[in-house]
């Protein structure tokens, strides 16, 4: 049972994922007990459930829990041990507890080349791990390099067409897109959804991630035909294999009208914003970062329209959420918040121009 909620959780179903592991865990506690080793591996399964679903808080109290169990029955340098910890360090970064996940998987990555080797796929596993948790601190340079390292001793061990590999390769070419490199993101894009469509097929999560990375380096490449081209088909197979609210298919549907907004068709734009937003507040909930961009991109798609007494109003309630749930000075609340004073100054402006006439 344990292994087809593994299957559902690569295949993006993931509440049948957490239903099947929670069964199988209750039934490892009460058959062989909450210490041992096959209970403790459904922990880190289930904890790994919790991540992709965005509940990061119940992810990390149940990644502690394993670590604290396995440091204590199995010893800190038993395999087991070191992918909970290296679980726990990337739960950190996702939490924005930037310092304690980079200290925690240099830990890790410093006992795995001792006890398991340089090359070993654990250690090179936790190395991109500490990638991720780099990149998440815009720290760009030097995760690029610990990725390349990767990429480069997975190609050589496991071979081009490996999943690891081809993981590593799409890993880079956000990393690239991020510092701007482009064409290089374009080649590793490339390479990567061609692998993932030779090993798994067309309509594998996998291969819709990468195609769905490609969409995103044309559109900062300002390729929007292409770009647009790739997200829709990624979102109508989202929408056959994993339903129509799924947040995945909530991404890709974001993704086409942003897209839609740089071409300036704004009618398009608004209504796949709409439609996100309303499946976003349903599935995430009203406060969620996601559901957040949604409406602050929406807002600023009705502005373009001309809609602009909705666009304020919905920025200023976009603001107040993101003060509360981000915090003042997260960038994206400050993004909003200076959208919001623009336009709030140029109506004044409009306004007095009109009383002047």
């Amino acid at each position: 049972m344990t292994n087809l909620a593994i299957l559902y959780r690569k295949q993006r179903r993931r509440e049948e994922a957490e239903k099947l592991e929670t069964q199988v865990l209750e039934a490892r506690k009460k058959v062989q007990g909450e210490e041992h080793p096959n209970t403790l591996a459904s922990m880190r399964t289930l904890a790994s459930i919790y991540w992709t679903q965005g509940r990061l808080e119940e992810s990390e109290r149940l990644d502690s829990q394993v670590v604290e169990i396995s440091k204590r029955v199995l010893g800190e340098n038993h395999h087991d041990t070191l992918l909970a910890m290296g679980n726990l360090s990337l739960t950190y970064s996702s939490q924005g507890q930037h310092d304690k996940a980079t200290e925690l998987a240099l830990h890790v990555i410093g006992l795995c080349q001792k006890v398991l080797g340089a090359e070993h796929p654990t250690t090179l596993e936790n190395i991109s791990t500490l990638s991720s948790i780099y990149q998440n601190q815009g720290q760009y340079d030097t995760a690029a390099e610990l990725e390349l390292h990767t990429a480069e001793l997975r190609q050589k061990i496991l071979g081009l067409g490996h999943p690891d590999t081809l993981t590593s390769m799409g890993t880079l070419a956000t990393i690239f897109r991020y510092q701007g490199r482009y064409d290089e993101a374009e080649r590793y894009d490339l390479i990567t959804m061609k692998g993932f469509q030779e090993v798994f097929g067309a309509e594998h999560p996998s291969t819709l991630i990468s195609m769905n990375n490609l969409g995103a380096t044309y559109a900062h490449q300002k390729q929007y035909a292409k770009a647009a081209e790739l997200f829709f088909h990624i979102m109508e197979q989202k929408k056959k294999i994993l339903g129509a609210d799924d947040p995945e298919t909530l991404a890709s549907m974001a993704s086409l009208a942003s897209v839609y907004q740089n071409q300036k068709e704004y009618d398009k734009a608004s209504e796949l914003h709409s439609i996100t937003l309303e499946l976003r507040q349903k599935v995430l909930g009203p406060e969620h970062s996601r559901t957040l961009d949604t409406m602050h991109n929406l807002a600023v798609a009705w502005k373009s329209q001309g809609k602009d007494t909705e666009a304020i109003n919905l920025m200023a309630s976009c603001l107040q959420l993101k003060t509360k749930t981000l915090g003042a000075n997260n960038a994206s609340t400050e993004s909003a918040a200076d959208w919001l004073n623009y336009w709030q100054t140029s109506k004044i402006d409009g306004d007095n121009l009109q009383n002047s006439d």
